[in-house]
């Protein structure tokens, strides 16, 4: 019996126990890092779709590209019946044959099937253009053209540029103008053509069309124009002196590629028996190879050395890209010095 006060019922039932505190915190802990890695791993999972999904949209995009501009480029060709094509305006020029290509050769080490040769194709073009004296059908009458078709001619020139640099590296005197034993590496002709195509960009004494009575009688005046060629070279010459385009490395890879220095043993050797000391390495020997190999260096060496002559013979007046000309030639020059290094032999 109970007597006096209230009694106290317990409702839990007989087989219910008292949860510990310390028990109570860690299953709590435990759900929240599980609700965490949960998460994670729906985030993780939304990244790597997100990136397929992009990677796959690009490889499709890329596909798409070299398709469409491989049908135009035949088309270009079918047209012409076996004869010279005719020439390219200066706006086909940009949108139509570089606008791709750069697009599918953005860095030249990373290629697949086929792009050399439509890199050689561009080269020709190109070249095409860059030697017309005619206004309409120069690519570098974009330079002096509206804002926006000079913003057009400087990046394109630069991924040019840089493009040519790459090259560069790539290229060995091994290399025929045909045939490789690696088809996808640029041949030697390729790389003669890219040089070609970097001195052009880079000296307004070049372009023919500057000179042309129909650019003399434009307003503004013609000399007028040919600054403002000559300010968008030298932007472009500022980035090879910054070292953007790679041209420095390129040029170091290329003679330590193609003229290594010889032995000791073996050049006293060569020197006892009335032979030069020196010569070229992984190509040596004589022929047409032997006179691309040489044109493709003197055209490196003089793309190395044009931004320390043209700065150094520009006054501190003005600055170009943010900095003095002295500046700039004194950065080209450090760099085309380290080039030719002791280490180099």
């Amino acid at each position: 019996m109970h007597f006096g006060g209230r009694r106290e019922v317990s409702l839990r039932g007989a087989s219910s126990r008292e949860v510990s505190r310390s028990a109570l915190l860690n299953k709590v802990a435990e759900e929240r890092a599980a609700r965490s890695k949960a998460r994670k791993a729906a985030t993780s999972a939304a990244l790597i779709q997100r990136v397929w999904r992009g990677r796959k949209a690009a490889c499709c995009a890329r596909q798409l590209i070299q398709s469409e501009w491989d049908t135009w480029h035949a088309a270009r060709m079918a047209a012409a019946g076996g004869q010279a094509p005719a020439p390219l305006t200066a706006d086909e020029v940009s949108q139509k044959l570089l606008a791709p290509v750069l697009f599918l050769l953005w860095d030249a080490r990373k290629r697949e099937g086929g792009e050399m040769q439509r890199l050689q194709s561009v080269m020709v073009w190109l070249l095409k253009s860059l030697d017309s004296a005619e206004t309409a059908t120069n690519f570098c009458s974009l330079a002096i053209g509206t804002q926006s078709q000079r913003a057009t001619w400087q990046h394109q020139a630069h991924q040019m540029v840089s493009l040519c640099s790459a090259l560069l590296s790539l290229s060995t005197s091994s290399s025929s103008s045909s045939s490789s034993s690696n088809p996808e590496a640029p041949s030697l002709l390729l790389t003669v053509l890219a040089m070609r195509v970097h001195v052009s960009l880079c000296d307004t004494t070049t372009w023919r069309f500057l000179r042309s009575p129909a650019v003399a009688s434009t307003t503004p005046p013609g000399n007028a124009l040919a600054a403002a060629a000559e300010a968008q070279v030298l932007s472009l010459l500022a980035g090879t002196a910054s070292g953007a385009t790679g041209i420095y490395p390129a040029l170091r890879m290329h003679l330590l590629t193609n003229y290594a220095a010889p032995p000791v043993d073996g050049w006293r050797e060569r020197k006892g028996k009335g032979g030069v000391g020196g010569g070229v390495g992984a190509g040596g020997g004589g022929g047409q190879a032997a006179q691309q190999l040489f044109l493709l260096t003197a055209a490196a060496v003089t793309v190395a050395l044009r931004p320390i002559i043209v700065f150094s013979g520009k006054r501190d007046g003005q600055e170009v890209a943010g900095k003095l000309p002295s500046v700039w030639a004194s950065l080209a020059a450090d760099q085309f010095a380290a080039t030719f290094s002791p280490s180099l032999c």
